[in-house]
């Protein structure tokens, strides 16, 4: 339920969608509002007039892709035994609460992440889908409300409550398609150099939600260990492939 500080703010979403502003002052201006309060998105049902982009972004039905393989974009299985070995000795630092503070804003402690290793392990093990994986972080990760921090502190917005970055309900399916991407994409390039290959190949997945900085690196190329990888950003669905002559 939207509180009464919230009213305002839903009502000029619903004012710009439904007016005819130039694109790019749309996208600033919804960048602008749901910056301090991005939970909104959850709390407003959003049915555009126009068909910029942005408009579209914000009323796709994000659970087109379910599967892993369809998230990615490529069968990962030839990779698995790779994937796996990333899954078990990695740290999942941007997961892991470093401090109290952290802790309370809702990132995990390392119980949390054993659990959370397991589910992946598993995951990628018998190929389940995305919202079976999610499931399973709920009843047994249980991860929180996740707030910002600056400073070492929580970070309040203009009501003087933690500024939420995503809720409870979403980190679930949010947090299996980031490190999917992530964890598949060490995989990957771990198999691609005990093969012997020594460059990748950057694969931007292109679509209505792409970010520029995605879209600026598709078909870049890399040597193996260098460079930028994916997950980019959350919910990043881009790849790397092998590239194979290329400065060997």
């Amino acid at each position: 339920m939207m509180n009464d500080n919230m009213k305002p703010l839903e009502r000029e979403i619903k004012r710009l969608t439904n007016n005819k502003f130039e694109k790019q002052q749309k996208i600033a201006y919804f960048n602008l509002m749901l910056k301090e309060h991005p939970e909104l998105i959850n709390h407003i049902e959003i049915k555009p007039s126009c068909n910029c982009s942005h408009c579209i972004d914000i009323a796709e039905n994000l659970d087109k892709y379910n599967d892993i393989e369809e998230w990615l974009g490529f069968n990962y299985k030839e990779y698995r035994e790779e994937i796996i070995k990333a899954v078990q000795k990695d740290d999942f630092d941007l997961l892991l609460a470093m401090s109290a503070i952290e802790r309370e804003a809702g990132k995990f402690t390392e119980e949390q992440i054993i659990e959370l290793k397991k589910i992946m392990e598993v995951g990628f093990t018998k190929s389940k889908n995305l919202k079976e994986m999610a499931k399973e972080i709920d009843k047994k990760v249980k991860p929180n409300d996740l707030f910002k921090i600056k400073n070492g502190a929580l970070l309040l917005g203009v009501t003087g409550l933690p500024i939420l970055m995503i809720s409870k309900e979403k980190r679930s399916i949010s947090i299996i398609r980031t490190e999917v991407t992530r964890l598949a994409s060490i995989g990957a390039e771990n198999h691609y150099k005990s093969k012997g290959i020594k460059n990748v190949r950057w694969i931007t997945s292109f679509g209505t939600r792409t970010c520029p900085e995605c879209e600026a690196l598709d078909n870049q190329i890399f040597n193996i260990g260098e460079g930028p990888r994916p997950q980019l950003h959350t919910n990043c669905r881009c790849m790397i492939v092998a590239v194979p002559g290329v400065g060997q």
